[in-house]
């Protein structure tokens, strides 16, 4: 593997991380929604 694709790797590793992230702490332990937006008070809107 070479130097560049380690590189993207690495880099593909942390956005995967950071994106599980949001979910694991904007999650509500209650209902199981999650918030559109981190903004104070930003509900949780269910489409279908």
């Amino acid at each position: 593997m070479s130097r560049g694709t380690q590189t993207v790797d690495a880099e593909l590793e942390k956005i995967q991380h950071a994106s599980f992230s949001y979910f694991l702490h904007e999650t509500n332990p209650v209902n199981g929604l999650v918030i559109d937006k981190t903004a104070a008070d930003w509900p949780a809107s269910i489409g279908y």
